[in-house]
C-alpha cells in the first residue's frame, strides 16, 4: 500500500499544481456562494435558502482551503511587472560571480554542480564561484563526520578544478557543527582543508567583514564577506582575537566597507528577508503530508497532525535560524542599520543561502536580496512569495552576476532534465544608483556565455586593520567606461 503514497517527482508536481489551481478557483468562486450546487447533507445558507452539502464536496473544499492558505512555487513565479528578457547573444561579461548555497549534500551526479561547471568553463579566468554556506552537511568537519564532509567539499571543488577560476567558501550554521560545541573547531578544520584549494572567508572563525574586489586591475565590484553564524553561535567563538570582534564593531566595519563608489555585493549565509520555511512558510504538503519534510518521497497523509510542527516552530520552539527568533532578528536589525547608512552611488546587493530555494527580492535597505540556497537537490524546500518578490522557485539551481561597465546582469540558472541548464529569470541593475529603483521591470535580459579572459580577485584582510576602503574616487567606473564597452567581445 505504501508505494501508492509515494508518487514520483513528476506526479508530485502535478498533484501540487492541481491542488493549488483548485485553490485559486475556490478563491474566485467564493464570492458567488449562492451559485454553489449542493446535495445530500441538509444545511442552510445565510440567505435563508435550504441546501444540501455532500461530505465529499466538503472534503474538497477543506483541502482547497488548505491549499489556498499556502502553495509553494513548484513552477517559477515571476513578478508580472518584469519585462520579458531579451537575448544578449554575443555579449560577454567583464567579470562573473556565481552564487550557490547549501551545496553540502551533493548527489552522485548533482545537476547544479554540473551546471555550475559549465558556467565556469565559459569564463574561467574571470569567474568567482561563491559557496554561501552549509558546505558540508550535517555538521561540517566535526570528528564524527570529517571524512564524509571532506568528500562533499571535494565534490564542490570539482566546479573549479584545473581552471583559473577562484572558489570562495563562506561558513553556514551547519559548518559550525550545526550550532554545537564543536562549531569553532569544525570551521577551522574546514578552512585548513580548503587551504591551497580555495579561499575560506571570513578567516579564523571571525565575523568579518573581509573584502574582495573584482576584477583586480580595475575593480567594478566590492564583495563584502560576513559570517552571520558567528552572531548566532552559542558555543565557543573568537572575539578578542578578531578585529572587529564585537557586534557593534562588526556593524561599524560594515559601514566602512560600504564607503566606496563600486557596486557592493554583501555575501553571507543568512538572508535579510525570505519567504521560505525560515520565515514561517509551510505549504499544504507540510500540513497534509508532514513526513515529506523528512524524506521527499514519504507521501503519508497525516492531516491535522502535520499542522502541529509549523505552529510549534513558529510560536513555541523558535530556532535562532529562523527570522522569528529574537537573536536572528537582532542580527538582521544591526546589519540592516549599517547597510542603510550607505551614501555612495553604486548599487548594493545582499546575497545569501540558508533557504533551499531560489528567490529574487526587492530590498529595503539594499537594492536587492538574492537567496540562492538551492545547491543540493536533496535539500530543496518550499517557497512562497510576497510584495517584494520578483522571482521564486522551489527548484535546484544557482545565480549568476555578470558584471559589465554599465550594469550587472542577474540571472537565475536551473539545471534541466536533459543534463543542460537554462536561465529562468534575469534582469539588469545599472551601476549608477541614479537608475536604481524599478529597473528590474525596465532592463530584463538573459545570461551570457563567454570564453574567458584575465580577471583576478584582490583580497583585503579586514581582520588585521578593519575593512580597507580601496579606491573611492569613482576612478574605476569612469576610466573603464571610457575604455571598453559594457561587455567584452568574444
Amino acid at each position: 500500500m505504501l508505494k501508492y503514497m509515494i508518487p514520483p517527482s513528476t506526479t508530485a508536481l502535478f498533484i501540487d499544481v492541481v491542488i493549488c489551481s483548485v485553490a485559486t478557483v475556490t478563491k474566485i468562486r467564493s464570492t458567488h456562494a449562492q451559485d454553489i450546487v449542493v446535495t445530500s447533507v441538509p444545511g442552510r445558507l445565510q440567505s435563508g435558502r435550504s441546501v444540501k452539502v455532500s461530505a465529499s464536496k466538503l472534503a474538497v473544499a477543506l483541502l482547497a482551503l488548505t491549499a489556498t492558505l499556502a502553495c509553494s512555487h513548484v513552477a517559477p513565479y515571476r513578478d508580472r511587472g518584469v519585462a520579458s528578457p531579451v537575448d544578449p547573444s554575443g555579449e560577454n561579461p567583464v567579470y562573473r560571480i556565481l552564487l550557490v548555497g547549501d551545496a553540502g549534500e551533493p548527489g552522485p551526479e548533482e545537476a547544479t554542480l554540473l551546471a555550475l561547471r559549465a558556467w565556469v568553463d565559459d569564463a574561467p579566468a574571470r569567474t568567482l564561484v561563491t559557496f554561501l554556506g552549509d558546505n558540508a552537511y550535517p555538521e561540517g568537519l566535526t570528528n564524527a563526520h570529517r571524512l564524509d564532509a571532506e568528500r562533499r567539499l571535494l565534490r564542490q571543488l570539482q566546479v573549479v578544478e584545473d581552471t583559473p577560476a577562484t572558489a570562495l567558501f563562506i561558513p553556514g550554521n551547519h559548518d559550525w557543527a550545526d550550532g554545537g560545541p564543536e562549531g569553532l573547531d569544525a570551521v577551522l578544520a574546514q578552512a585548513a582543508f580548503l587551504r591551497g584549494r580555495a579561499r575560506f572567508l571570513p578567516s579564523s572563525g571571525c565575523p568579518g567583514p573581509e573584502l574582495i574586489e573584482v576584477p583586480e586591475a580595475k575593480p567594478l565590484v566590492r564583495v563584502v564577506v560576513l559570517d552571520t553564524q558567528w552572531w548566532l553561535h552559542d558555543g565557543p567563538k573568537p572575539t578578542d582575537t578578531c578585529n572587529p570582534g564585537t557586534r557593534a564593531s562588526v556593524a561599524q566595519a560594515l559601514r566602512a566597507a560600504l564607503d566606496t563608489d563600486l557596486a557592493v555585493v554583501v555575501a553571507a549565509h543568512h538572508p535579510l528577508a525570505t519567504h521560505g520555511p525560515h520565515a514561517g512558510f509551510f505549504d499544504w504538503r507540510a500540513h497534509v503530508f508532514p513526513l515529506t519534510h523528512l524524506a521527499r518521497w514519504l507521501w503519508v497523509p497525516l492531516p491535522g497532525v502535520g499542522s502541529i510542527y509549523p505552529l510549534v516552530r513558529s510560536h513555541l520552539m523558535r530556532s535562532d535560524q529562523d527570522l522569528s527568533d529574537a537573536e536572528n532578528r537582532g542580527m538582521r536589525e544591526a546589519l540592516s542599520k549599517a547597510l542603510a547608512s550607505r551614501t555612495r552611488r553604486g548599487p548594493v546587493l545582499y546575497v545569501a543561502g540558508h533557504e533551499h530555494s531560489l528567490q529574487v527580492l526587492r530590498g529595503d535597505v539594499v537594492d536587492y536580496v538574492l537567496v540562492s540556497g538551492a545547491g543540493s537537490r536533496a535539500k530543496i524546500t518550499t517557497v512562497g512569495s510576497g510584495p517584494d518578490t520578483l522571482f521564486a522557485h522551489e527548484h535546484a539551481g544557482f545565480m549568476a552576476l555578470d558584471v559589465g561597465t554599465a550594469a550587472i546582469r542577474v540571472s537565475v540558472v536551473e539545471p534541466t532534465a536533459d543534463g543542460g541548464n537554462e536561465v529562468t529569470f534575469s534582469f539588469e541593475i545599472p551601476l549608477s544608483s541614479d537608475s536604481i529603483g524599478d529597473e528590474a521591470e525596465d532592463h530584463a535580459a538573459t545570461a551570457t556565455r563567454d570564453g574567458g579572459r584575465d580577471g583576478k580577485a584582490v583580497v583585503t584582510n579586514a581582520d588585521r586593520d578593519g575593512p580597507t576602503r580601496g579606491d573611492t574616487d569613482g576612478r574605476a567606473e569612469r576610466d573603464i567606461a571610457q575604455e571598453v564597452p559594457f561587455f567584452l567581445d568574444p
